[in-house]
């Protein structure tokens, strides 16, 4: 799917909305419930810059993720694997790129944190 992206943490600390704004990335989301080959449960995220590309993410893979549809966007949850070995928590705001209205990242109810 064809989207702008916004990160919500940086090393496991929630952004301020100015600068979860300012970190806007545009491309191709892809969202894996099972691993391909073996059907094995997956749930990672990778954007691409743009549909069909080899590789080139734009952002380091979102793992074992949920998703969330909230007022016309969505909103990713997971952990990001760090060089140190450590899954640290890391959540994208998705908002598709035709046909919604824009929302803002921090859009999700209270508590949701």
């Amino acid at each position: 799917m064809q989207c702008s992206v916004y990160l919500l943490y940086l090393d496991g600390v929630r952004l301020d909305p100015d600068i979860s704004l300012a970190s806007k990335l545009e491309g191709w989301l892809v969202f894996r419930r099972k691993r391909p080959g073996n059907g094995m449960p997956y749930h990672h995220a990778y954007l691409l810059p743009e549909k069909d590309a080899a590789d080139g993410r734009r952002l380091r893979e979102l793992q074992h993720c949920d998703l969330t549809v909230i007022n016309g966007g969505i909103r990713l949850v997971g952990k990001d694997w760090d060089a140190d070995h450590q899954h640290k928590k890391q959540a994208w705001w998705i908002v598709p790129a035709a046909g919604l209205p824009q929302p803002q990242p921090h859009g999700a109810p209270e508590g949701t944190s």
